[in-house]
């Protein structure tokens, strides 16, 4: 046992073969969607006013989940490199918030187009 890797530590050991054809099998999946998208990538989608608070909170919530794998991953082994990754993704995730709050459609005085109505409801039938 003194030789051989702790289970733990997964830097030096090899990927099993149907771990690699599932990575293989990803990227060409994702390579034919890139020329899928080259190919339409003329043809205009619809409008999403809030597209970008949301992909910055998608961001934040994976660089935070990734920090804490990897910062759980640096107490169990001791590894120093996951303990900077883990920083690095943490700092990211802090700094996406930043981003996120800095969009006018995030904050709580804005009124969405789905609030019942009232801001182009009749005037006889407008909220108090």
């Amino acid at each position: 046992m003194l030789g051989q890797p702790a289970i733990a530590d997964l830097l030096d050991r090899r990927a099993p073969r149907k771990d690699v054809r599932n990575a293989v099998a990803f990227v060409i999946f994702f390579t034919l969607l890139m020329f899928a998208a080259l190919r339409f990538g003329d043809v205009r989608g619809p409008a999403i006013a809030e597209f970008s608070p949301l992909t910055g909170t998608l961001v934040c919530v994976g660089d935070l989940l990734t920090a804490y794998f990897l910062l759980s991953h640096f107490s169990v082994n001791g590894v120093r490199a996951f303990a900077f990754l883990g920083a690095a993704f943490w700092i990211s995730g802090g700094l996406t918030i930043l981003y996120i709050a800095s969009f006018p459609e995030s904050s709580s005085t804005h009124r969405s187009r789905w609030d019942c109505g009232k801001s182009r409801a009749g005037p006889g039938l407008r909220g108090t």
